[in-house]
């Protein structure tokens, strides 16, 4: 994952006319900022960190019900099962 950059704020004028460029920004580990008036109103980030954000933990969760299933009824635990649990994406990186 690419260095974590400043937050950039744009307001929605600016992005309708530099759309590709804060595109690239976002993909390059930029958040952008989207103002309406010079008040905040949405955020642009990449698609992988959407995915870090949003669905990963609903399926952490889904993997975590179907291991639990496994033990309880008996079965022995395999190579790898411990693995499925894990969150295979690496945390996200800051500065102090």
């Amino acid at each position: 994952m690419p260095p974590i950059q400043k937050k950039k704020r744009y307001s929605i004028a600016e992005a309708k006319d530099q759309l590709t460029r804060i595109v690239h920004e976002a993909e390059d580990g930029a958040t952008i900022e989207l103002t309406r008036r010079a008040e905040p109103v949405a955020v642009l980030i990449s698609l992988q960190e959407y995915r870090h954000f949003s669905f990963q933990k609903d399926e952490f969760w889904e993997r975590l019900r179907a291991f639990r299933k496994k033990i309880r009824s008996g079965a022995y635990l395999q190579p790898g099962d411990l693995e499925a649990l894990r969150d295979p994406t690496t945390g996200r990186t800051f500065e102090l």
